[in-house]
């Protein structure tokens, strides 16, 4: 999907173009955080090592923010 903000703007100049593949610079898919980071952690308590589930959510959460380039998440 391309969302066209102003049909009247102009890049005749620009020198750079930035494709949000993932969705993560994304207003639509607000909230996905809240989805997958639980989901991440389910799936890797299912690998029974020796974490627990909180040490598991500490790693998620670091991982998500170091892909996603945030470091703002709320539990």
């Amino acid at each position: 999907m391309i969302e066209i903000i102003n049909k009247g703007a102009s890049a005749s100049k620009a020198r750079v173009a930035l494709f949000d593949f993932d969705g993560t610079l994304s207003t639509i898919r607000s909230g996905w955080v809240d989805v997958m980071v639980p989901m991440m952690v389910e799936l890797l308590l299912e690998l029974k090592t020796a974490r627990r589930k909180e040490q598991l959510r500490a790693v998620v959460d670091d991982f998500v923010s170091r892909l996603t380039g945030s470091r703002r998440f709320i539990r």
